[in-house]
């Protein structure tokens, strides 16, 4: 009969009792802790062969693979004899991982693209309306709206095919485009959608699809549609939508684009608009300089239209050039006593002629505060060419309608103050552009060294919720001064190469679009027809649809969306 072992130690009680050598119990904890050494050397050696073989097909894969690989190299582990040593320097582990060879997805090329290039937070300003985070929401991939997914999915992909200059790539976001389009079209037939925040931001996105590959004169109409469809939107969305910072910060960003839209075509702005503005005023600061500004440029846009137009009280020139001059004064005064963050130095340098006009450039505190001042600058250029037509036509007037001295005084002083404008823009342009002026000996480590980033590191705040837009910003400038009669043709070929780099570093290909038309001295016809938009404006979706009714307040009776690309053959 045997005895259980009792597992006594050193030896159990029966080896000693029969003075027998006790081989010891199996201990099972024992068993978890084996001397696989050997075993894993080998195993690490087979998977570095593997992962050379791994490599060698990633380096020639076009499929951008993200590869995690962790092996320890042969020559390194040729010399691991022990646990231990192998456990110490982390081969043990690293051996055990798993090698992985993950491919993003096209759509998540195209989110990382957009979120790179049009950067969506915003941080701290100094204007009250733009303090607050805006599409962090919007934007969360867990619940974002099908047709804000699908529209930065174009935008991102296009961006992305430019810089790789692919057409098999920017093929694929012309068909989010389109699929974009209709998403968007659906949700603006939702009586549920049409209001909604993500909606009324996808419809902002889609503008910039136009933006960077729009690359004949036609896309500038698409841009118009998507803007003034948006501003429709607006107008849909009523004062409910000054409630939420994202509301007042889409209506504050639309409102901006809207503005630009109505100088360039020389139309005005929507009285809907200004009454939305009245709403918003309750919301905002208006004693900020942008919300002042934004005043005096809307009376400026609906003067032109109305001189345009010859409306009552805007046919005689002498009344004309005085209230010409009166609106010049409003804009002046703005931006007297403006405290040092709105200021800019002036920097004199011969170095880089072809990113520096004239010898001499502007840093601002950052590129919004620029484009603050350029958007004055326009305003004024444009009045002032309004002074100047109406001198010339009343110059041989019976009965004058000026002393002649009076008349050439004017004209004189109005010279004078285009030049000036026209070289202050000039002076604004590279930091506009993100020029890296701050790399160069002249510039040193000045306190300007901060002031003259590129934009997307220019401290401090950025205030646009669309960072990427703000190129857009500074075509239209750039456009002016080049069309301008002062302007030489030296300044028109500057001003031509400057706006075709815009295009090749920003992805812009609306600025290689302005740069033939500077280049060659034409105006663009596209801002001087007037917008479907503003033929339809009881409809809801027409910077989508491609055939109007007449008259509906029912889009239900809109058909299939019909997109016309606008869209040259961008890499040839």
């Amino acid at each position: 009969m045997s005895v259980p072992c009792d597992r006594a130690t050193p030896a159990c009680t029966q080896c000693i009792r029969t003075k027998r050598k006790c081989p010891g119990y199996r201990d099972e904890l024992d068993l978890l802790f084996r001397n696989e050494s050997t075993a894993v050397i080998g195993k690490a050696k087979a998977k570095a062969a593997k992962s050379k073989a791994v490599t060698a097909t990633s380096a020639s894969s076009a499929a951008l693979p993200l590869v995690f690989t962790s092996l320890v190299p042969p020559s390194k582990l040729s010399h691991v004899q022990t646990l231990p040593t192998l456990i110490e320097d982390g081969a043990f582990i690293r051996a055990l991982l798993p090698t992985y060879e993950l491919s993003p997805t096209i759509n998540e090329i195209a989110g990382a693209y957009f979120n790179k290039n049009y950067e969506l937070r915003s941080v701290s300003s100094s204007f009250d309306f733009y303090d607050y985070d805006t599409v962090d929401t919007l934007c969360d991939p867990g619940n974002m709206e099908d047709h804000l997914t699908a529209s930065i999915n174009a935008v991102g992909l296009a961006s992305f095919a430019l810089s790789i200059r692919s057409k098999d790539v920017m093929k694929q976001a012309m068909n989010d485009y389109v699929v974009a389009l209709r998403l968007t079209n659906k949700a603006l037939h939702s009586p549920s959608q049409v209001k909604e925040d993500s909606t009324l931001f996808s419809v902002m996105v889609l503008s910039i699809f136009e933006t960077i590959t729009g690359s004949n004169e036609h896309s500038f109409a698409a841009w118009t549609e998507h803007i003034n469809g948006a501003a429709i939107l607006l107008k849909l969305r009523g004062p409910e939508q000054f409630k939420s910072h994202a509301g007042r910060r889409m209506f504050l960003q639309i409102t901006s684009n809207l503005m630009i839209s109505c100088v360039q075509r020389t139309t005005p702005m929507p009285k809907y608009i200004t009454d939305l503005r009245k709403e918003a005023a309750r919301y905002v600061e208006t004693t900020n300089p942008a919300w002042r500004l934004s005043e005096v440029i809307i009376d400026c846009t609906n003067f032109r239209a109305a001189v345009k137009n010859g409306d009552d009280g805007h046919r005689d020139p002498r009344e004309i050039v005085m209230r010409a001059l009166e609106i010049d004064r409003e804009f002046t005064d703005i931006f007297v006593g403006l405290p040092e963050s709105w200021q800019y130095t002036t920097v004199y340098t011969d170095a880089n002629p072809d990113k520096v006009w004239n010898s001499n450039f502007h840093a601002y505190s950052n590129s919004w505060v620029a484009h603050i001042w350029n958007a004055m600058r326009t305003c004024r250029v444009l009045l002032h060419e309004v002074i100047h037509f109406q001198l010339r036509k009343v110059k041989n007037h019976d009965p004058p309608l000026f002393s002649e001295h009076e008349r050439v005084s004017l004209y004189r002083n109005s010279t004078t103050t285009l030049i000036q404008l026209r070289s202050d823009i000039l002076a604004s342009i590279p930091q506009h552009t993100g020029s890296k002026l701050d790399d160069e000996d002249w510039l040193g480590h000045s306190p300007l060294h901060k002031a003259l980033q590129t934009p997307c590191q220019a401290p401090p705040r950025e205030e646009s919720i669309l960072r990427g837009t703000r190129g857009y910003f500074i075509l239209w400038p750039l456009y002016l001064v080049g069309s301008m009669d002062l302007s030489t043709d030296a300044i028109r070929a500057w001003v031509s190469n400057r706006l075709s780099c815009i295009a090749n570093e920003t992805g812009l290909l609306q600025a290689s679009v302005l740069a033939k038309f500077v280049g060659r001295h034409l105006h663009i016809s596209a801002w001087e027809r007037r917008s479907r938009v503003e033929r339809d404006l009881n409809t809801h979706a027409p910077f989508i649809i491609e055939e109007l009714p007449e008259e509906t307040d029912d889009l239900s009776s809109f058909g299939d969306v019909q997109v016309e690309f606008h869209h040259e053959d961008l890499f040839d």
